[in-house]
């Protein structure tokens, strides 16, 4: 059974990374203290945990827990929306305003880049836990 889960998610990836990077993310956003600090530090246990059920090596655990990662790192696009609103409600040349919102869509391209980046490295510790702690196939018994 715990095979099957495994060749499951190493075959479909996103089959992981959206729900528990959405779980991630809805606890991001619950136990921020308020909307100017997020804490993104939990993205590594599900990223960590897609490693170990990974079944392909290092690519496909670093691809899973890329994209647990990104679905993790939702919450700061949340907290953009009302940003770029007020920026479009200021008194300024559009031109500015304009080049204020790209500011905050890199910024915001560059925190999911980072969390993603934060789930690939504890999806490839993950991996590498897996091979040490061995679970792999069992070796048959015979006599």
């Amino acid at each position: 059974m715990i095979r099957n889960f495994r060749e499951f998610v190493t075959a479909h990836p996103w089959a992981y990374a959206l729900p528990a990077g959405l779980i991630s993310s809805a606890y991001v956003l619950i136990n921020s203290p308020g909307s100017s600090a997020l804490d993104f530090g939990v993205i590594f246990w599900p990223g960590l945990v897609g490693g170990v059920v990974t079944l392909g090596g290092k690519k496909e655990a670093q691809r899973i827990g890329f994209q647990t990662g990104l679905v993790g790192s939702l919450p700061i696009l949340w907290n953009a929306i009302p940003t770029v609103g007020a920026i479009l409600r200021f008194d300024q040349p559009m031109s500015f305003g304009a080049l204020e919102v790209l500011v905050v869509f890199v910024l915001v391209a560059f925190v999911a880049l980072m969390v993603g980046l934060s789930g690939a490295i504890a999806a490839m510790t993950g991996e590498w836990l897996s091979r040490k702690l061995g679970s792999g196939e069992p070796t048959p018994v015979t006599g």
